[in-house]
């Protein structure tokens, strides 16, 4: 994490904080507690003025390292003391929108260990952490979103781990300077002998030796001071863990039920009804003669009778409909399987394996 100086992002919590130690120190003045301030509101954005990075809402890709919370945030660490983040909340590989909950240390620097201790403060801060569709992300990109994608937060993390070893390098030699600066002006003046001769001569500057009483005597130049070179050699950068989701394929069986369908709706049948009809058979010719006139009948007997011939008639029965009967029938129905769901194939997010065989729970 880069280190940026943020003293003027927090002056006015340390004026603030200061004020406060000031009035408890004078006559009269009411007793606080250290955690007491004017404003708790006004402390609070104090805090998170000083920290660079820290996003009223993160909108991150489903399966990303929960690292990101936190990989983003920049901070003088002489201000912040420590910044934790409970992410419990937050189902990492299911889409939507849940929340992350900020806990910040802050110690603003004072003069004196009093003022120092009567300036330390904790915050809380809930932020929402939206999880989001690859596509969503590709889509919210498009439209200028800062929607953080797991390939830019890995490509993040693999460029800062590449920045550690050269920072430190650049690093040193200030480090030096400064070591050289602290030193007392003392010891850069040491006590010079001068050979008797009148020949010119580097000075010598002496350096009792209390374990005999002897001095001995090393060359100085009139250069000024030099700074050593560091041949320390570097030490290796500690391991940062590459999270990288694990995942397990789940096989999920079809899913549906039965339900009946109409085969013939419902219906009405009309059966004749037949019944026995009694008609008069002519005895010469078999004709029916039941609808006839009685004089027709006479006049037909007679012209069977001519020819010598049966003249008579006789009664015979036949079936004949009289009517129709209304049968009812009801709809038919038959069973069949509806599939609601076919077979599909789920995968299941299980941890967490960093490549030095490290792993964590999801």
């Amino acid at each position: 994490m880069k280190k940026t100086n943020y003293w003027t992002a927090a002056m006015a919590a340390v004026l603030l904080f200061s004020g406060c130690a000031a009035a408890q120190n004078t006559p009269g003045a009411i007793k606080t507690t250290p955690m007491v301030k004017e404003s708790a509101e006004t402390s609070k954005k104090a805090v998170l003025s000083a920290i660079k990075g820290m996003k009223e809402k993160f909108k991150v890709e489903q399966g990303i390292d929960p690292e990101v919370l936190t990989h983003y945030l920049e901070y003088d660490k002489e201000i912040i003391k420590e910044v934790k983040v409970d992410d419990s909340k937050v189902q990492w590989d299911k889409p939507g929108t849940y929340e992350a909950i900020y806990t910040i240390q802050a110690n603003f620097p004072q003069e004196d260990k009093k003022d120092r201790e009567q300036a330390s403060v904790e915050i809380t801060e809930k932020v929402p952490v939206q999880i989001m569709t690859p596509e969503e992300v590709e889509e919210d990109k498009k439209t200028g979103g800062d929607a953080i994608s797991k390939e830019d937060f890995e490509e993040d993390k693999t460029e800062e781990e590449t920045k550690k070893p050269e920072q430190s390098e650049v690093a040193k030699p200030e480090e030096d300077k400064k070591e050289e600066e602290s030193k007392p002006a003392d010891e850069d003046k040491k006590p010079e002998t001068k050979p008797d001769t009148g020949e010119s001569k580097p000075s010598t500057s002496t350096k009792p030796d209390t374990n005999n009483g002897t001095t001995n005597s090393k060359p100085t130049t009139n250069a000024g001071t030099t700074t050593k070179p560091n041949t320390t050699p570097n030490k290796p950068a500690a391991h940062t863990h590459n999270w990288e989701a694990q995942y397990k394929t789940v096989q999920h069986a079809e899913i549906g039920h039965n339900e009946q369908y109409v085969i013939r709706e419902a219906w009405t049948e009309y059966v004749p009804n037949y019944g026995l009809d009694e008609r008069m058979i002519c005895s010469g010719c078999g004709a029916d003669i039941t609808d006839w006139s009685e004089d027709q009948r006479d006049s037909h007997a007679e012209q069977h009778l001519f020819a010598g011939e049966k003249s008579g008639w006789y009664s015979d029965f036949i079936q004949i409909q009289i009517g129709t009967i209304s049968v009812e029938h009801p709809a038919e129905y038959g069973t069949r399987y509806v599939v609601d769901k076919p077979a599909w194939t789920e995968k299941v997010l299980t941890g967490y394996k960093c490549s030095c065989g490290a792993t964590k729970n999801r």
